[in-house]
């Protein structure tokens, strides 16, 4: 669909895993499956890597994804991901191109599924969101509620209210509790005014896309173990 841009942020400096970008998971670069992903999509028009590191550039070419170079000043440790994506988005603009929704996909977020991609892109045409974060349920034995802390001097207390525990007078039942979700990287997506005007990944009317599914976040080794297993 005109307009709706993929956006992929990646820079060549990862600390965690060298080079992890264009590291070879069952016999792919990283980058390319999100690359595939983005690709296959029925709403998405153009499929953008934003790097600054060339190897990165010739790889994302070679998977069929177009190049927006991103300033060094962009591509520190430290860089935040809301000024990459204005930059590439103003590149877009001062190029003459309309952008009618950006959808962030980040390569490090395996593995993401065109098909989900699209319900969630179409979640967002139609209603007046604007933006929207991909879910995952977190198990209810995990709840905030039912969570514990340790202060300094060793006293367990309530995650949720800090208070000591009670829990002989105060329990809330598996049943009762409310389903909590967390945060799992998998899709992103902003309208142009919110990333632009706004200065926000999220504006102030922010919905979700629920996948329930195994999902795997890629910045340890571990986690990299896992992934080659899920893709198998």
């Amino acid at each position: 669909m005109e307009g709706i841009i993929a956006i992929i942020p990646a820079r060549g400096g990862s600390k965690g895993i060298p080079r992890k970008n264009i590291k070879l998971l069952n016999g792919k670069p990283l980058i390319s499956y999100t690359i595939a992903a983005a690709k296959q999509s029925k709403h998405i028009e153009q499929v953008i890597v934003s790097t600054e590191d060339k190897e990165i550039k010739e790889v994302s070419m070679k998977h069929g994804a177009e190049i927006i170079d991103r300033p060094d000043e962009l591509a520190q440790d430290n860089s935040p991901t809301l000024p990459v994506l204005q930059h590439t988005i103003k590149t877009l603009q001062d190029n003459n191109k309309k952008v009618k929704l950006i959808v962030l996909l980040q390569s490090t977020a395996q593995f993401q599924k065109a098909k989900e991609i699209d319900e969630a892109i179409e979640t967002v045409l139609n209603g007046n969101w604007d933006s929207l974060i991909s879910l995952s349920p977190v198990p209810k034995h995990f709840n905030p509620i039912w969570q514990k802390k340790i202060s300094d001097n060793g006293q367990v207390l309530n995650v949720s209210d800090r208070k000591p525990i009670n829990d002989d007078k105060k329990s809330t039942r598996r049943q009762e509790l409310k389903q909590t979700y967390w945060k799992n990287g998998q899709i992103y997506i902003i309208t142009p005014e919110t990333l632009m005007e706004k200065n926000s990944l999220f504006g102030e009317r922010c919905t979700s896309y629920i996948i329930n599914r195994n999902i795997v976040n890629i910045d340890t080794e571990e986690d990299w173990k896992q992934a080659e297993k899920l893709e198998k």
